[in-house]
């Protein structure tokens, strides 16, 4: 994996991680197609590859023939695939430059038979940023949180504080002046939040463990390695930390 993480930074690539569920190709190109992981359109997806009579993917070693689904989707969606592994690059279809000028370029991850969805990192850093905004003006307007920065322009306002102690007081080493905390963390890749694997990874957690199950009528749960029954689920413990 340390190889594949240095040749995603030599080309400014942040990968995206998505379930290990056996459609993980249909969900990273769903992903990097649609901008999210649609339910319906990952199984849309899945279909246009995997006939109708056969059964889909359980597991990521399922992906033996994935060159081929790679081919299909290509094609069908007009764009071009290009896929990262852990030695190369591999440029899966269409092959000739001058047929990709036209075409959306979706970028994969393959390591161990298993695929995610690569960006480039100035696209998540600005999600991340726009992300961030929308969040500080939820905890400032909509929760009853506010930030440093935030509580010193109400100052400034009132007339507690000048500006040019607030500008000393948030100035940064580099004489800039210093974004918001919450801002800055947004910027990081880790803490841009992944909803479908954040989600795919506690109900996983809960299947692993069988010793507590509850009925839960017919509630479905998706992405767990192995199929999960509708009636029972592991109920969460309220004292583990």
């Amino acid at each position: 994996m340390a190889c594949l993480s240095t040749i995603l930074e030599r080309y400014n690539i942040w990968l995206k991680p998505v379930p290990r569920d056996g459609l993980c190709l249909f969900r990273a190109f769903c992903d990097a197609y649609y901008g999210h992981q649609l339910e319906e359109k990952v199984h849309e997806i899945a279909r246009i590859c995997v006939p109708a009579e056969n059964p889909l993917p359980t597991n990521c070693l399922g992906h033996t023939n994935y060159k081929h689904y790679v081919k299909i989707l290509a094609d069908h969606f007009n764009v071009q695939v290009i896929i990262f592994s852990v030695c190369k690059i591999l440029s899966i279809w269409p092959e000739s430059q001058d047929a990709c000028d036209s075409r959306r370029v979706i970028k994969l991850s393959l390591s161990k038979q298993h695929f995610d969805v690569c960006y480039d990192r100035d696209y998540v850093e600005n999600l991340a940023f726009t992300q961030s905004i929308i969040y500080e003006l939820l905890y400032q307007l909509v929760i009853p949180l506010e930030s440093p920065i935030f509580s010193d322009t109400k100052a400034i306002s009132n007339g507690q504080l000048t500006v040019e102690q607030f500008y000393q007081k948030h100035k940064s080493t580099n004489n800039n002046l210093a974004v918001s905390y919450r801002v800055v963390k947004a910027l990081h890749p880790n803490f841009y939040r992944n909803i479908e694997f954040d989600l795919w990874k506690h109900l996983l957690s809960y299947a692993d463990n069988p010793s507590a199950l509850v009925d839960l009528g017919d509630q479905h749960f998706h992405w767990s390695k192995e199929p999960i029954s509708i009636k029972k689920h592991r109920v969460v413990n309220n004292n583990r930390r």
